[in-house]
C-alpha cells in the first residue's frame, strides 16, 4: 500500500513540474540583485521551490546532507533548520513546524520550499503577480543608513510605500540600536576595569565596587591636586631650559634629549606633566589646557589605552573616557555630562575605528530620553526613545540621514506596542498611516486601524451621499463612539495613545488629536481632501489658559473648513453640539488660533 502511495505522490509531483515547466519563468532577487539559478525553480501547489543551496547558502546557512535519512540541513548561528525529503514537516531550532509542500528531489538536486527556509532566516519574501517574481528582503546585513535609503525609495516611487516590507525595515533598524546600546552599556565593565588600572598608574586606587561617576570625580579631583604638586616641585628643582619658540621645559636631559618625569610649558598656552624619552612623550603624561586635562599613556609619542579627560564646558563640565591605539582613537568612548551645579545631565557613548567615528552615537538623558545619533546632540537624531517608553525611527532623505526636525515618512511604537508607519510634520501623526495591534505579525489584511474603518465606512456611508453628507456622517459616527479621555496628562500616568486614532478608533478613548486623526483616517478612506491643523484653543477666548489643540480643515465644494469633533463631543450629556461644525476661518479666530503661514494654501 506504501508502494502505491509513494507512486501516486511521484506522479502528483510530475504533473505539478510539467505544469510548472510550461509557465513563464519566475525571477528571484534577493536585496533587489538578481539571483541566478543552474536549474530553474518549480511551482507546486501554488509554492515556489528551488535547489537547496541556491536558497541556504545565500542567507548565510551552512548545507549539509545525510544520505541515510534523506536530510538536509542548514544551520548559522543560533539557527538549524532540518528538512526531511518527503515530509510535510520540518524543524526549526527543533520546533515542528508543518509545510505546505515538502522538500523533494528532482533530477538528483534538492529541492526546498523558497519562502518557508527564507522567512524561517527572518527575510521578508513577497510575491509580485504582475512580472511573476520574487523579492527576498535580507536585512541581517544591510546598515542601517542602508536601510533607510531603501525605505526613502519605495516611500517615493510611483507605486507608494510597500507597508510591510517598511515595517520589517524598521524592525530591523530598532534592532540593530538595541544591538549597539547593549553593547556600549556592556562595554562599561570593562571600562572600570581599565580605569582602575590608569589611576593605579598615578597612585591612586580606585574601589572596584565604586560607581563609575565616582571613580571619574574622584579621578579628576585626584590628578589636579598632584598636578599641582608635581608642577611646584619640579619648578623648584629644576632650571627651566627655553627653546628657540619659548616653550619652558623643567627636566632631565639625557644625550641633550629630554628624559624622564618633567613638567612642559608652551608659549602658546598649555601644559605637559609626565614622562619623556628621547624628545618625545613616553610613558603616563597628563596634557593640562585653559578648560581642563587629559591623562594617559604614551608610547613613542603616540597616545595608547585609555586616556582619562576632564572638560569645563559652558553650563557645566564632561568626562570623557576615551580609548587610543597607536595615537588614533579605537573602539568604544564614554562620556558623563554635568551642570555647573554638579547635577547629572547625560551619558554619551562613541564607537571609533581608525579614528573615524562609527555606528550611531548613543545618548541617555537623566529625563530618561535615550537617542542615537550621527554625533550631534541637537539634529541627526535617527532613533528615539522617550521616558515613557515610545520608540521614533526618523524620516530621512536619498542618502540616508536624518533631522530632528521629525517631517516626512517615519515610524512610532508606542510603549504598549502599537505601532503607527505613515507621515509626521515636526513630530507630530499627520494622521494618514498605518496602525498595527502589538505583536501584530501579518501584513495590511490583519491591520486592526484598516480593517475597522473599512467597516465604518462600510456601515454609514452610501453610494448617493453627497461630500457634505459623508462629512456629517463619519462625524456623528465618532461623535458618537469615542469618550474623551478625562485625564490623559495626569502625573507619571501619560496616555500616548489616547493621541492617536487607533486610541480613537479601537480604544473608543481619546483627546483631541485623536478625535481629529481619526476624522482625518475615514475622511481620506472615502477620498474627502482634509488636513490636520494645530494650534491652541480657549472657549473664553481671552488666550490666558490656552491649550494646545487640534481640529480639522475638510475641503467642501472647493472650500476648506475648520471642524473641531471633539468640542462637538458632549459626553456629559450625550449629545453632538454642532457649534464649531463648518465654520470659517473669521469665527474660529475667536477661540482657536493657529500658525497662518503653516496653513495658508488651505486657508487663502
Amino acid at each position: 500500500m506504501k508502494k502505491v502511495l509513494s507512486i501516486m505522490m511521484m506522479i502528483l509531483l510530475l504533473v505539478s513540474f510539467a505544469s510548472a515547466d510550461t509557465q513563464e519563468a519566475i525571477e528571484i532577487s534577493l536585496n533587489e540583485e538578481v539571483m541566478i539559478l543552474e536549474e530553474p525553480p518549480v511551482i507546486v501547489e501554488g509554492r515556489t521551490l528551488v535547489p537547496v543551496k541556491f536558497i541556504f547558502e545565500p542567507l548565510g546557512l551552512k548545507v549539509s546532507w545525510d544520505a541515510e535519512s534523506r536530510t538536509a540541513t542548514g544551520a548559522k548561528d543560533s539557527l538549524v533548520i532540518v528538512m526531511p525529503i518527503d515530509s510535510d514537516k520540518a524543524l526549526v531550532n527543533g520546533e515542528e513546524v508543518v509545510l505546505d509542500v515538502p522538500a523533494t528531489i528532482i533530477n538528483d538536486r534538492t529541492y526546498v520550499p523558497l519562502r518557508f527556509v527564507a522567512e524561517s532566516t527572518g527575510a521578508l519574501v513577497v510575491w509580485h503577480n504582475d512580472t511573476r517574481s520574487i523579492s527576498i528582503e535580507y536585512l541581517e546585513n544591510k546598515t542601517i543608513d542602508a536601510i533607510f535609503v531603501d525605505i526613502y525609495e519605495d516611500v517615493n516611487d510611483n507605486d507608494g510605500p510597500n507597508i510591510p516590507v517598511i515595517r520589517k525595515q524598521y524592525h530591523s533598524i530598532y534592532d540593530q540600536v538595541m544591538t549597539m546600546k547593549s553593547d556600549y552599556l556592556t562595554h562599561d565593565v570593562q571600562l572600570k576595569t581599565d580605569l582602575i588600572d590608569l589611576a593605579s598608574s598615578c597612585g591612586l586606587n580606585l574601589p572596584p565596587n565604586m560607581p563609575l561617576n565616582d571613580m571619574l570625580s574622584t579621578f579628576k579631583n585626584y590628578k589636579e591636586t598632584q598636578h599641582l604638586a608635581l608642577k611646584k616641585d619640579l619648578v623648584a628643582k629644576n632650571t627651566p631650559y627655553e627653546f628657540t619658540n619659548g616653550d619652558l621645559y623643567y627636566g632631565d636631559f639625557l644625550d641633550n634629549e629630554m628624559f624622564g618625569l618633567a613638567y612642559y610649558q608652551f608659549k602658546s598656552g598649555g601644559e605637559l606633566i609626565g614622562q619623556f624619552k628621547n624628545n618625545k612623550r613616553e610613558g603616563f603624561l597628563s596634557e593640562i589646557y585653559e578648560t581642563g586635562f587629559d591623562y594617559s599613556q604614551f608610547v613613542e609619542n603616540q597616545e595608547t589605552g585609555l586616556e582619562f579627560s576632564y572638560s569645563q564646558l559652558e553650563n557645566g563640565y564632561a568626562y570623557k573616557l576615551t580609548y587610543y591605539e597607536k595615537g588614533s582613537r579605537e573602539g568604544i568612548s564614554h562620556q558623563v555630562a554635568f551642570d555647573k551645579n554638579n547635577q547629572y545631565l547625560h551619558d554619551a557613548y562613541y564607537k571609533f575605528e581608525d579614528d573615524k567615528s562609527v555606528d550611531l552615537e548613543y545618548v541617555k538623558y537623566k529625563e530618561g530620553f535615550e537617542l542615537f545619533d550621527r554625533g550631534a546632540i541637537d539634529r541627526d537624531v535617527v532613533v528615539q526613545v522617550n521616558p515613557s517608553g515610545n520608540v521614533y525611527i526618523a524620516p530621512t532623505d536619498a542618502e540616508g540621514i536624518s533631522d530632528n526636525v521629525f517631517t516626512g515618512f517615519g515610524y512610532l511604537k508606542f510603549a504598549d506596542g502599537v505601532e503607527y508607519i505613515g507621515n509626521f510634520d515636526d513630530w507630530s501623526r499627520l494622521g494618514d498611516g498605518l496602525y498595527y495591534a502589538p505583536d501584530d505579525q501579518d501584513d495590511l489584511k490583519s491591520n486592526l486601524m484598516n480593517q475597522l474603518a473599512d467597516d465604518i465606512i462600510q456601515e454609514i456611508i452610501t453610494d448617493e451621499m453627497t461630500d457634505a453628507d459623508k462629512v456629517k456622517a463619519i462625524h456623528d459616527y465618532l461623535a458618537n463612539h469615542i469618550t474623551y479621555d478625562p485625564n490623559p496628562i495626569a502625573e507619571n500616568d501619560f496616555k500616548d495613545i489616547s493621541h492617536t486614532a487607533y486610541g480613537a478608533l479601537i480604544d473608543g478613548v481619546a483627546v483631541c488629536d485623536g478625535y481629529s486623526e481619526a476624522y482625518k483616517y475615514l475622511l481620506d478612506k472615502v477620498g474627502i481632501e482634509n488636513v490636520l491643523i494645530f494650534g491652541e484653543s480657549d472657549e473664553d477666548g481671552n488666550f490666558d489658559g490656552a491649550v494646545n489643540h487640534a481640529w480639522n480643515l475638510i475641503k467642501i465644494e472647493g472650500v476648506y473648513y475648520h471642524y473641531d469633533l471633539t468640542w462637538a463631543d458632549d459626553d456629559l450629556n450625550n449629545v453632538i453640539v454642532y457649534d464649531f461644525y463648518k465654520k470659517d476661518s473669521a469665527f474660529f479666530d475667536d477661540t482657536h488660533h493657529w500658525v497662518d503661514s503653516q496653513y495658508v494654501e488651505y486657508l487663502e
